[in-house]
C-alpha cells in the first residue's frame, strides 16, 4: 500500500472530524462501530482511509505509549512499515540501524520490535493450532470425542 502524503491529509482531516477516536482499543472490523465515525466530505476516500486506520491500528497496538506517536507513526508508514509480522520479518540489527531514527529513541525501537515479535508468535501458534486440528486424523477421530 501506498502511504503518500495526500492519504495522510485525508488522515488528518479525519482525525480532526474525530477526535475522541481510540485506535488502541476500536474494532475497525464492526460495522457498527465504524458507523459511529464521521466521514463527512472524506465518503469517496473511505475505503483509503479504512485501509490506513486499519495499518494505523496495528502499528499502534505493537508501539508503546510515547507522546509522540503520531509522528512514529507517520514515520513508518512512510517507509512503508505497517505490521507486526513485517517487523519481526527483519532482523533486529537491520531494523535497529534502519529505522531506529523513526522513533523517539532506540529504546522505543527496541521496545516496537519486542513487541512485533510476540505479536508474530502468538500469530503463528494460533495458525499451527488451526491448521493441526483441521488435518484429516484429527477430522476422523472427532466423531469418538464429546467436548
Amino acid at each position: 500500500m501506498d502511504f503518500s502524503k495526500e492519504k495522510f491529509k485525508h488522515l488528518d482531516q479525519f482525525f480532526a472530524k474525530n477526535p475522541d477516536i481510540c485506535l488502541r482499543t476500536m474494532n475497525l472490523l464492526d460495522e457498527q462501530e465504524v458507523s459511529t465515525l464521521c466521514f463527512d466530505r472524506l465518503k469517496k476516500h473511505k475505503d483509503q482511509l479504512m485501509l490506513l486506520l486499519k495499518a494505523w491500528q496495528r502499528l499502534l497496538k505493537i508501539l508503546p505509549e510515547s507522546q509522540d506517536e503520531v509522528t512514529v507513526i507517520k514515520n513508518l508508514l512512510n517507509n512503508n512499515l505497517h505490521s507486526a509480522v513485517q517487523i519481526a520479518s527483519i532482523p533486529k540489527k537491520h531494523f535497529l540501524k534502519e529505522y531506529g531514527h523513526l522513533f523517539n529513541d532506540l529504546e522505543e525501537a527496541n521496545a516496537m520490535y519486542h513487541n512485533a515479535q510476540m505479536v508474530r508468535s502468538q500469530i503463528a501458534v494460533k495458525y499451527m493450532r488451526l491448521k493441526q486440528n483441521h488435518e484429516p486424523h484429527i477430522e476422523a477421530a472427532r466423531f469418538s470425542q464429546q467436548l
